[in-house]
Parts: structure tokens; sequence; C-alpha cells
């Protein structure tokens, strides 16, 4: 099959199971601890949730069944990782001709951001040719101001990895009837009963 199938099919998975996290509320639970930091560096990009393993297969599964080989999939899958490692920084500027087709520095520091331009935008890890044809590309432009809309101010690890996840079961107790219960689950972060959507993170 080659190596070059098996990469490019993973990468695209990851693109939507990564926009999916950000806009499935229970998705961004698992997902927002590694937003949480108000720096990039290559530190955030070991910031990630313990409940990622079980979230992952949840849109992997489709890989096996097209014919990918297991061990590819982990295999492509941790080259993919590595790759995406490297993004977070702001040592490195714009890399000209190789951002129309490759995730860069730059484009992930947006994905980072929390300014309004910047929220929900460049969610690929390796190709951003996936953002910029499923109309979810934004270039750098301004300074980047990173975090989440409300930043939770603290140092806790547990306050840090469990605090979206408490808010939720906090949202679910409050629910009156069970299709609000499963709008808390399945809707974007900040929904509310008759109140319009926000964006995350």
């Amino acid at each position: 099959m080659g190596l070059g199938r098996p990469f490019i099919a993973i990468d695209f998975i990851f693109y939507w199971f990564h926009r999916a996290s950000h806009r499935v509320r229970f998705l961004w639970a698992s997902h927002v601890n590694h937003h949480s930091s108000e720096h990039l560096n290559f530190a955030t990009a070991l910031r990630q949730s313990w409940t990622g393993p079980f979230m992952r297969p949840l849109f992997y599964w489709i890989l096996p069944i097209l014919g990918f080989n297991p061990m590819m999939i982990l295999t492509m899958g941790s080259l993919a990782t590595i790759y995406g490692f490297w993004t977070h920084t702001e040592h490195i500027n714009k890399l000209g001709v190789f951002e129309w087709i490759f995730v860069t520095p730059s484009h992930h520091r947006v994905h980072h951001g929390k300014d309004k331009e910047y929220i929900d935008h460049n969610y690929a890890n390796v190709f951003i040719i996936w953002d910029r044809f499923f109309g979810t590309f934004a270039p750098e432009g301004k300074p980047v101001t990173y975090g989440i809309t409300k930043n939770i101010n603290t140092f806790n690890v547990f306050k840090i990895v469990f605090h979206e996840w408490l808010a939720l079961l906090n949202d679910l107790s409050l629910s009156k009837n069970f299709s609000t219960r499963i709008n808390y689950w399945f809707r974007p972060p900040g929904w509310q009963p008759n109140i319009l959507e926000t964006k995350s993170p």
C-alpha cells in the first residue's frame, strides 16, 4: 500500500477528530487542557489529555475497515504526532510556499489563539490543505493571545485536567429534561438552552 496513503488518511481523520474536539462539548472537555496554557512552546505540545486515547477510536475505527494495517496506522500516527510537536513554537516565522500545503508554527499559533478572528481555525496536524478546503483556515495576522476564553488561572493539575468535565457534569445535573442533557453533551462549548451558540475555546 505504501506509506503515503495511510499517512494522508490518518491526517484527514485527525482533522475531523480535532475539529470535533472543539465543537462537541464532551470532546472539548477532553481536549481543553491542551489549550488552557497562556503560552505556546514545546511544553504545550506535551500538555495532553488523559481521556484522549479513549476519544480517538471514535474516529479512527474506520481506517482498519478501509484496509489499513493497524501497525501501519500506529506508525504513521506516531510520525504525524512528531510532526505536530515542532509546530508549537513562537520562534519560527512564516515559511513561504511551504505554508500552502503543510501546517507550520504560524498556522498552529493561530489555532491556539483565543482572539475572535483565530478561534476555531487551523485544525490540521500535517496538511493545512484540509483547512483550506473545508473553510477553517485563517492566516496569522496580529499577535496571538493564547489560552481559552475563560482562563482558569491555576497551576493545579487536577483543576486543569478536570475543570471542563466538572462544568459539564454541573450543567447536566441542572438540566430539566433529557434533550437538554443530550445537547450539553454534543453541542459546542458554551451552548445553553435558548441561548445562541458560542465558539470554543
